[in-house]
């Protein structure tokens, strides 16, 4: 008779449990804007004359004196190909390191910093109702551009002034946008109505600097700060902090959809290191992944987190109450996969009881009919899967399979390795001693258990078939199982949460 041993244990993950991982701002958007420290206070004799006089960014011959991009007096063949490809033109009259001008950009909006960004009245409004809603309204009217105006190559005739978020007037991360009224009547764009004291490198500026770049195209490699390794998560969580800076705007803003595609695709860059965050966080990679409406992330994100909620492992639920409809959305896909997955490897465990080796079927057929000696020849098939049961039977009597701490993983890892990871040489050897078994009938004992072994795995293919991106056979090192796969009709942005 054999003993049921437990199930040997799973191997750990090779990445170390020690390293630190980025964990990504969810909700809140005090931690999420980049700390871009100050290239230093301005140098002095930089600031305008005492004397009153309106500076205008657009003018070329006050930018020339601090302006970090200079435009050559006779551009190169290639430089002029660049400038006609991006149509976006550097400035930063004050040393400051944000802010661009796209030529001909009917929009100006201004901080009171003096960072600038001008860019078309087409991308602006096409990006966000929001922002369409605010040169639509009533009572606001474009800039009338005087001769002198049009002479200088001055576009912008709606210019827009960035305040303290009327939501939350706390957060510095995010701004308001509204039109500003100016000196009416002059029909002059003033920029010293909008200067007053303050820090050009302020934390929204940099993620406001992405925003507008997306939305008008002139997008930057976000993925530049990313680490070598996994063992530089510093600057991991630095990029991807500065990512959900950026989707927090959108969301303040209402232009998610014009920035989510280029987000994704910064975020897919990160190749293994991304899947290997999601593993570790899937609870937070669900809400980021169904906010940028990403099906790829999400659904590796839903493996991730109904796995580690079946093998008991804690996954906060309360995280997903009181965040809106798409969290609801999200907690109740994720409710019935868990419930999908128990129903599923009841299913299995069932199947390993009742399995027969496929030698061992001798249906009749014409003119023939199986006989004494067909079934005599199976008769250490017989004894083996004899064996293998009684070892399933002891395993399911000691509580190893579903209902198991672990949720049955090592349970169901044991009988997918086979060889000698069960009914072990010891344990056999111990059989043949109280059942005599000759020397010659040894061979075609072992072959017999070999070919139960084997043929018996594939009852676990679906529990054990792996549906994530970022590991080989993840299932023998995160300790959980990776076989739930969502399909795209069950996306959480997709469906109102009346379907469920």
């Amino acid at each position: 008779m054999l003993s049921s041993a437990p199930p040997p244990s799973p191997q750990n993950a090779p990445m170390a449990s020690g390293h630190a991982h980025p964990e990504p701002v969810e909700s809140s958007s005090e931690a999420s804007p980049r700390d871009h420290r100050s290239r230093g206070n301005m140098q002095k004799g930089s600031r305008a004359p005492s004397k009153k006089k309106s500076v205008n960014s657009y003018d070329r011959s006050v930018v020339r004196g601090t302006s970090s991009i200079q435009p050559p007096a006779t551009p190169s063949s290639d430089d002029q190909g660049q400038q006609r490809q991006t149509n976006l033109v550097e400035v930063t009259p004050k040393a400051h390191k944000y802010g661009f001008i796209c030529k001909g950009g009917e929009i100006s909006i201004k901080t009171g910093h003096g960072v600038e960004w001008q860019i078309s009245e087409v991308d602006f409004r096409k990006s966000s109702k929001q922002f369409a809603a605010i040169l639509d309204d009533e009572n606001s009217k474009p800039i009338h551009l005087t001769k002198k105006d049009v002479e200088e190559g001055k576009t912008a005739i709606w210019l827009i002034e960035m305040i303290p978020n009327v939501h939350k007037p706390d957060d510095l991360g995010l701004r308001t946008l509204k039109l500003f009224d100016g000196k009416k009547g002059k029909g002059r764009l003033n920029w010293d109505d909008l200067e007053n004291q303050g820090n050009a490198n302020s934390p929204f500026n940099s993620n406001y600097d992405i925003f507008f770049r997306i939305i008008c195209g002139k997008t930057r490699n976000l993925t530049d700060s990313i680490g070598s390794d996994l063992n530089d998560s510093r600057k991991d969580n630095e990029f991807i902090t500065n990512v959900l800076s950026v989707l927090l705007i959108a969301e303040e803003h209402e232009a998610t959809a014009a920035v989510a595609g280029f987000l994704e695709m910064n975020l897919l860059r990160m190749g293994k290191r991304l899947w290997y965050y999601i593993s570790t966080n899937p609870k937070k990679w669900l809400g980021i992944a169904a906010r940028l409406e990403s099906p790829i992330m999400f659904k590796e994100a839903m493996c991730h987190a109904v796995g580690k909620i079946d093998a008991k492992q804690p996954i906060d639920r309360t995280f997903f109450e009181n965040k809106g409809k798409l969290y609801e959305n999200i907690l109740q896909i994720m409710t019935r996969k868990v419930h999908e997955l128990l129903a599923l490897k009841k299913r299995v465990e069932l199947e390993l009881t009742s399995f027969w080796p496929m030698r061992m079927y001798h249906p009749p057929d014409e003119g023939y009919v199986p006989d004494r000696g067909v079934y005599t020849s199976d008769i250490y098939l017989y004894q083996c899967r004899s064996l293998v049961m009684q070892y399933i039977a002891g395993c399911y009597a000691n509580g190893w399979h579903s209902p198991a701490a672990d949720g049955g993983i090592r349970f169901y890892q044991t009988i997918r390795h086979g060889g000698n990871a069960y009914c072990t040489e010891d344990q056999l050897e111990n059989f043949r001693a109280r059942f005599a078994m000759s020397t010659r009938a040894l061979e075609p004992f072992n072959q017999a258990m070999e070919i139960m072994k084997s043929e018996i795995k594939g009852c676990l293919d679906p529990i054990m078939d792996d549906k994530s991106q970022g590991f080989t056979n993840p299932d023998a090192k995160l300790g959980y199982l990776t076989c739930t796969l969502t399909t795209d009709d069950e996306l959480p942005w997709k469906l109102p949460l009346d379907d469920f």
